[in-house]
């Protein structure tokens, strides 16, 4: 046993209980493995492994990924108000992984020392109808032997790549589904908290754009009172229930991969039990399961407010009458900045780049964050009503 009542498994008698654990669609705690069995599904990860496999496959030598970067200090982000993405030949990434994240490197140097990071990137995925995709990705690092997958997992899963070619620590945050990271290289330190700790770590609000993330640092994370620190060496991993919050750091040349699962179903019981809860935070996943929820409903009512809205009409409004359409985005309700907003990021190749030609230069970014703030306040107004209208059903069952 770890400390906080963490499980370390090492024996198939062990892995076995777990898996029917799981199977039965009970929630999870935190567990630590020795020499899973996936682990044999993943080739040889030495950089010197990885540039061979890449300079023999053509499709991986012009292959193109999205890496995120910043500067020197601080933690890497996933929330989009702090996160800068860039699109970045793989070779070059491996390179810099094999120099170790370098600052003599051609790529730091051309950049003023900024430092890289291959998160997330798609190897293998399997939807909930069981149709399996395998991305261009996936030779790199998955080999012949047996499954990918932990042996518990029916149903939709989702495999990725990480890749730390300098040392690299992320910002606490929880995700949605069951995760397991297993390190095929180097080592990452985690810092697990239970959900509960979502207010003190500074949890951005259900209603945000980013509501998985949090305002501190990793630093003020690990000094937190019920924060378990837990170190995965090469061929550990580490099962990280949903809604756990956690911090990760990696030194320099890290390889690791990571299976997301969607938790199971809860019954309709079960859910209102949940919503009931939601702001008491009575259990890991009774908290989670409610905050999922708000999330998902907040997010379904600004997509339909941007459904409402035709970008053939509102270029036409720019280019037509443009003092007017300027006038109108300087006062634009909080449900029309949603819906702008929503539009402007999910169209590609500058679509909307016309709508912002009436300001100038200096002035869209500007237009931009009014923007978001607007969506803000619409999120932030959807949330409340809907927690109104559960509290108002709450009331109801209890009368009945």
């Amino acid at each position: 046993m770890l400390n906080d009542g963490m499980l370390e498994v090492s024996t198939a008698t062990q892995l076995q209980t777990l898996t029917q654990h799981l199977k039965q669609r009970r929630w999870p705690e935190p567990t630590k493995f020795r020499n899973p069995p996936w682990l044999a599904a993943f080739a040889d990860c030495t950089s010197q492994s990885l540039q061979q496999r890449c300079s023999t496959n053509e499709t991986l030598q012009n292959l193109r990924v999205e890496a995120q970067v910043k500067e020197r200090d601080g933690d890497y982000h996933g929330d989009e108000d702090r996160r800068r993405d860039v699109s970045i030949k793989l070779t070059s990434v491996l390179s810099l992984l094999e120099a170790q994240g370098s600052e003599k490197h051609w790529l730091r140097e051309a950049t003023d020392g900024a430092e890289y990071y291959l998160a997330q990137a798609p190897l293998y995925s399997i939807t909930s109808e069981g149709l399996e995709t395998r991305h261009a990705l996936a030779d790199l690092v998955l080999s012949s032997k047996g499954s990918p997958m932990p042996p518990w997992l029916r149903g939709a899963a989702t495999l990725n790549l990480w890749l730390s070619p300098g040392a690299t620590s992320s910002a606490p945050h929880c995700d949605e589904s069951h995760n397991v990271l297993t390190v095929l290289r180097g080592r990452k330190t985690v810092v697990l908290l239970p959900p509960s700790s979502g207010a003190d770590l500074g949890a951005l609000p259900a209603w945000s754009a980013s509501p998985h993330h949090c305002q501190c640092s990793s630093e003020e994370a690990a000094r937190h009172p019920h924060a378990v620190t837990v170190t995965i060496d090469v061929g550990d991993a580490l099962l990280i229930p949903a809604g756990w919050y956690h911090a990760v750091a990696s030194p320099a040349g890290t390889v690791a991969v990571n299976c997301w699962w969607p938790p199971a179903l809860m019954c309709r019981s079960q859910k209102a039990l949940a919503m009931k809860a939601f702001r008491k935070n009575q259990g890991p996943q009774v908290a989670f399961f409610a905050r999922r929820a708000l999330i998902r409903r907040q997010r379904s009512a600004v997509n339909k407010a941007a459904g409402e809205l035709r970008l053939a009409d509102l270029l036409w409004a720019a280019s037509m009458y443009p003092t007017r359409w300027r006038r109108r985005l300087e006062t634009a309700p909080a449900a029309a900045c949603a819906a702008l907003y929503a539009l402007w990021t999910r169209e590609a190749d500058g679509a909307c780049e016309p709508l912002l030609e009436v300001f100038a230069p200096e002035e869209r970014g500007a237009v931009l964050s009014r923007l978001r703030r607007g969506r803000d306040r619409f999120a932030r107004a959807v949330f409340r009503k809907l927690c109104r209208r559960l509290r108002r059903r709450s009331r109801r069952r209890r009368r009945l």
